[in-house]
């Protein structure tokens, strides 16, 4: 699921008859473009019009980002973590001391931590 966030003019644009100057670029009238991975733009008269895509938080501790995505993934699916220890969602994980821990992933309950991860396991 990917969030967009507002449009943005941006001020480096030179427009002529039939395109417009970006970055040093030239782009035909109608026509859209991709700056960045995580960013697209249309050029219209008489500027570029640009949109930045807004990515969710991901809910595993080892998300990647590949090269020439916007934002990262889970190739590993929903997971937590309790000290070194991967937890796959929904698995149960019992330490020697009989405590017991569970990653039960909804990020609707829980708010996702510094860097925008659900990373805790829940234990008891």
């Amino acid at each position: 699921m990917i969030y967009m966030l507002a449009l943005v003019a941006i001020p480096t644009v030179v427009m002529a008859a039939d395109y417009c100057m970006f970055l040093g670029k030239q782009y035909a009238i109608d026509e859209q473009f991709h700056p960045s991975p995580c960013q697209v733009c249309l050029c219209v008269a008489p500027s570029v019009a640009c949109t930045t895509f807004d990515c969710p938080p991901v809910m595993c501790v080892d998300s990647v980002q590949k090269k020439g995505e916007c934002c990262r993934t889970c190739p590993n699916g929903h997971n937590c973590q309790h000290g070194g220890h991967v937890i796959k969602h929904g698995e149960v994980y019992r330490l020697g001391n009989g405590t017991q821990c569970q990653c039960n992933i909804n990020p609707y309950q829980h708010s996702p931590n510094a860097q925008g991860t659900f990373t805790d396991a829940l234990c008891d």
